[in-house]
Formats: C-alpha cells, structure tokens, sequence
C-alpha cells in the first residue's frame, strides 16, 4: 500500500491505472524471479554435463592406454611365441646332428 500511495503522489495516475501498473510490476518480478531459477538450473546441467563429459573422456583415454598396453603384451607374445618356434627347431636340428654322428662313431 505505500507502494501505491508513493506512486500516486508522484504522478497523475488514477487509483485504477496504479492497481494495473502495480498487478503489471508484481507479474514482472515473478517472471523474472522464475527465470533467475531457471536460468540457475540450466547453470546446474550445463555444470554437470560439463563434469559426465570430462568423466567419459577420462574414461576413453583409461581404455585407449588399456587396450594399447594389450595390444604391447600381444606383440611380445607373438614375437615370444616366434622365437620360441626358433629354438625349437634349432634344438630338433641340434637333436638329428647329435643322432648322426652318434650313429657315425657306433659304426666306427
């Protein structure tokens, strides 16, 4: 009610044009008190989404890091597996010569 005597005093305003003017300000700032909320919810997702993006990312570059560490293992295993192919042979070879030439000096 001071708000509605402090308007008229200071204008030409009927008592009806100041009701109006007053409803109008009122709606006003109950508009903009429930945009201020929601413009702070939209603060809140856009700050969470912000932190599940950076989660995601950290989690893509853990399995990047896993899977190339693996992919490491898996190499030495083939190069492992290879040489132990290698050795293998060399030992049969190794074997077939000792046979030979035991059988050479048993037929001396």
């Amino acid at each position: 009610t001071v708000y509605i005597y402090d308007y008229m005093s200071s204008s030409q305003a009927s008592l009806e044009d100041t009701l109006i003017h007053e409803h109008m300000e009122d709606g006003i700032q109950r508009l903009a008190a429930r945009l201020d909320r929601m413009a702070d919810r939209l603060e809140e997702v856009v700050y969470e989404a912000r932190c599940i993006r950076d989660e995601n990312r950290a989690s893509v570059e853990r399995t990047i890091g896993q899977n190339e560490r693996m992919l490491r293992q898996l190499e030495n295993v083939s190069y492992n597996t290879q040489e132990a192919a290698r050795y293998a042979e060399l030992a049969s070879n190794y074997s077939r010569a000792n046979a030979y030439f035991a059988l050479m000096d048993h037929l001396r």
